[in-house]
């Protein structure tokens, strides 16, 4: 029997908006697909009727934040470089110094784009992030959700976010 299963990953309200309010889950039945929505958000698809399955304690690691937004840091610099544009600096963000913690984080995020701009240093930093995930509950809690299941895709809605790693 051909497994048609297919698993729509929601890790935030993008994907609710593209693809749970529209009729792409009507349409994904009419043509003999068997789609489950992993649902990450606070949202409660089963009021809709549609089939989900709930993700649960889903944290990242603590690390992983900071090396996010210094990948995203190192990201600019590298396209500013490469397209001697200027213009990537608008995308940047504001450090936060409100408190102690904010502080450490903006700090944190200063050192790690310093140690790692360059192209070497964003793949060590991606690779870090994944080793990182690797190693959560939410991981194991995603790895266990898949064995059970076992879907023939799984398509997540937008890849930015961080709870999408794991």
């Amino acid at each position: 029997m051909k497994n048609n299963k297919i698993f729509i990953l929601l890790p935030d309200g993008i994907g609710l908006r593209n693809f749970a309010y529209t009729d792409f889950y009507k349409k994904g039945l009419e043509q003999g697909f068997n789609i489950v929505f992993w649902n990450n958000t606070m949202f409660d698809l089963s009021a809709l009727e549609f089939k989900e399955i709930a993700i649960s304690n889903a944290r990242t690691h603590p690390l992983t934040d900071i090396l996010k937004k210094a990948r995203v840091q190192i990201d600019l610099n590298l396209n500013i470089e490469k397209e001697k544009d200027p213009i990537y600096n608008s995308y940047r963000f504001p450090f936060s110094y409100r408190n102690a913690k904010e502080t450490f984080k903006s700090l944190a995020v200063r050192a790690v784009t310093f140690l790692y701009s360059s192209t070497n240093g964003v793949i060590k930093i991606r690779s870090r992030i994944f080793k990182l995930e690797r190693k959560t509950v939410y991981y194991q809690n995603c790895l266990e959700t898949l064995k059970t299941e076992r879907p023939a895709i799984v398509f997540c809605t937008n890849q930015r976010t961080v709870s999408a790693i794991a």
